[in-house]
């Protein structure tokens, strides 16, 4: 298979045979079950994944073990890594840490390893590849999801629990398989426009993955492929040379920001709610995160330790969940919400300068080199943020979560243009060779 011409700003190291094919691997594999495709049917409650059976967190345990000896072999070679940010590696050791002082010390321990493992595969990717060759994996690997839950729609069992009319294909409930199309839609847009041109393949996929949005009825996953939509417009003038250009984009941008702003200063939500049809408390959210007001207060500055706060029979946990009204919660339905009750301020502190050093050097790379990449990757960064407001993210096996650390980790690396490099999927077809 000859080389595919990118347009990406730097390839990353091309890596010899073996160990390409076997990054290939560990990445799919991480990627597709971090979405949590499939993992229904091994584990059928959402809320216990995390104490899932033994074979599924062997299957995780062998996937970072591997992720992590190929970085080592790559420092021990001298060959480059490219690690996350300060301030994420920061966020993760502070969510090892808690052990020391969160409210259930065995499950953090646990988890927060676990993220570990999480970090390690994003870098991996980052250090493996471009940033071109990661859009057209991600493309791939949900599209993988994305026929899976059209073969298995004809099942009663393919529709959500609670909204029986909504399609939940191969994922828990709707919302997992709206919120993976919606970025599907984002990777192949993403894709095309670092390649500068439009496939046939990417328009039948687009139909397929925004068919699955709308089959979904997932109200928030719509919202976030409208922003997806949106972003894709104003990219191609962010990444122009013209400085007008980039104003007019900008403009654009703070435009919308501030329309939204007004329209929204003198409305109730539940007037906006009555509008489309939805519930003003979005599914019971506002009233989860007012509840978690008290807990958050409590142990304000170091939080109740990572992944350690919607543990089963933990009092706060379980009052939480009964002023909400929400039995059975296993998450905050806000990333940011939840990196408060585990790790409190100091964690919140970590993920903020994270978010904005990576939007900084992005921006700076944009700015001055004109890089569509960065471009790129700041479109993929506000998807990630936007979708914490309304579920939880930033926590052990996300495949969210492995994206934000490819994108930190190569956030900082300077634009250059490159004419081939060796993608991902040739790299897994060559398993098979």
């Amino acid at each position: 298979m000859e080389p595919a011409e990118l347009t990406d700003g730097d390839p990353g190291p091309v890596p010899v045979a073996g160990e390409g094919r076997a990054s290939a691997v560990i990445a799919v594999a991480a990627m597709l079950i971090g979405t949590s495709a499939f993992l229904r049917f091994v584990q059928p409650d959402e809320a216990g994944i995390a104490d899932a059976d033994p074979s599924l967190q062997a299957v995780w345990f062998a996937l970072y073990l591997a992720a992590g000896g190929l970085l080592v072999g790559r420092a021990l070679s001298g060959r480059p890594l490219r690690l996350p940010d300060p301030f994420l590696l920061g966020l993760v050791l502070i969510a090892v840490a808690s052990t020391a002082w969160g409210a259930n010390p065995e499950v953090t321990a646990r988890r927060s390893l676990a993220l570990v493992g999480t970090a390690l595969v994003g870098t991996l990717i980052a250090s493996t590849w471009s940033f071109e060759s990661v859009l057209r994996l991600v493309r791939w690997v949900m599209a993988t999801a994305a026929f899976a839950s059209i073969v298995v729609a004809g099942s009663p069992s393919a529709y959500d629990r609670v909204h029986v009319e909504a399609l939940r294909g191969v994922f828990f409930h709707r919302n997992g398989l709206g919120r993976a199309m919606a970025f599907a839609v984002l990777a192949v847009l993403l894709e095309a426009y670092l390649r500068r041109r439009v496939l046939r393949s990417d328009i039948a996929l687009l139909v397929l993955f925004l068919s699955l949005v709308a089959l979904s009825r997932s109200a928030t996953a719509i919202v976030v492929t409208t922003l997806t939509l949106s972003m894709t417009l104003v990219l191609p003038l962010l990444a122009r040379t013209d400085l007008r250009l980039q104003v007019i984009g900008v403009c654009l941008l703070g435009a919308a920001a501030v329309v939204a702003a007004v329209g929204f200063a003198g409305v109730e939500p539940r007037d906006v709610a009555q509008l489309i049809g939805r519930d003003a408390t979005f599914t019971g959210r506002t009233a989860v995160w007012a509840a978690a007001g008290d807990s958050i207060a409590d142990r304000a500055v170091l939080g109740h330790g990572f992944a350690g706060f919607w543990v089963a029979g933990y009092p706060p946990a379980m009052r939480v969940a009964a002023v909400a009204h929400f039995p059975g919660i296993s998450q905050g339905h806000n990333g940011f919400i939840d990196i408060l009750l585990q790790l409190g301020l100091l964690g919140l502190a970590a993920i903020g300068a994270s978010i904005v050093l990576s939007g900084r050097r992005l921006w700076h790379r944009l700015r001055n080199d004109g890089d569509r990449t960065a471009a790129a990757m700041g479109a993929v960064l506000v998807f990630v943020l936007f979708t914490n407001l309304t579920e939880s993210s930033f926590q052990q096996h996300s495949f969210f979560m492995m994206v934000l650390v490819a994108v930190s980790a190569s956030a900082a690396r300077p634009g250059r243009r490159v004419t081939s490099a060796v993608t991902p999927l040739a790299q897994v077809g060559a398993v098979s060779a």
